[in-house]
Order: C-alpha cells, then structure tokens, then sequence
C-alpha cells in the first residue's frame, strides 16, 4: 500500500529515493485520470469530501501537457500532521492501484517534506494559477477532478 508522511514521522529522504535497480512505472494523463477518478468514486462512495492537491509531474503531464508522463502523483494536504484523511485517500489509492495495476507509491504525499506549513493550507490555493493546482474532491454531485 501506499505510504503517508506526516511532519511526526521518522522517514528521511534517504527513504524515499528510488533504488538503482528499481524501475518506475510511467503515468500517462489517462491513467492518472482513471486513478483518481477511481479514489475520487471510492471516497464519494463513503460519503467523504477530501480535497488534496496534486502537484509536480502529475500537474505537467495533465494540466500543462508539458510532458507525456511521469511516475507518480505527488499530492498535499492542508496539515502536515498526521491525519485521518490522508489515511483514506491513501487507503483508496490502494484498491485503485489494485484494479489499475498501478506502482505502490502511484498517489503518495512525500511532497510534504518540501512544501511550507502554510502553503499546505488549501484555503490559501484559491489566489494560485488554476492551471497549477489540481483538486481532487468526491462530494456533493458526481466525484471530479478539477
């Protein structure tokens, strides 16, 4: 599964860099979409309404179409700390790795090693560029990626 980072966690960056003999596996905008859409349906499903922020490859491969893929989806949440919502989204990530076939790491937020406590809050996103940001929601009417 998954792992999920919080600023109490004793991983390193150490932990977090591929190994030389490890291949990654290459998202394309299609199944970056199917994935989330995938988490976004499961998490509709349990009546939760989580947003995360995608960002680094994930954002050029869908938004910008700078690239054709790239080998996660990085993601961030408005806390550091631990917290129960990225368990879900984590734990949703999960079983759509499973039917996607997908790498273990494919939705992870080992961004927030590097992302400032108070760029983490989304409230703060609405003044960023639309096309910089990715929302991933389930609530309300049919789960979307915005």
């Amino acid at each position: 599964m998954g792992n999920c980072l919080s600023s109490n966690d004793p991983v390193s960056l150490r932990d977090l860099v591929n190994r030389p003999d490890a291949t990654e596996q290459q998202l394309t905008a299609d199944t970056i979409k199917r994935g989330l859409q995938s988490v976004a349906t499961a998490l509709h499903a349990k009546q939760q309404n989580i947003s995360i922020i995608a960002v680094g490859g994930a954002v050029n491969t869908l938004l910008l179409h700078s690239r054709a893929s790239t080998g996660d989806v990085d993601f961030f949440y408005r806390t550091k700390k631990k917290h129960d919502d990225v368990t879900k989204v984590i734990i949703a990530a999960d079983n759509a790795r499973k039917a996607l076939k997908l790498d273990d790491n494919w939705l992870n937020n080992h961004t927030a090693l590097f992302i400032e406590v108070c760029r983490s809050n989304i409230r703060s996103t609405r003044a960023w560029p639309r096309m910089l940001t990715s929302h991933l929601f389930s609530g309300g009417h049919n789960p979307a990626i915005v």
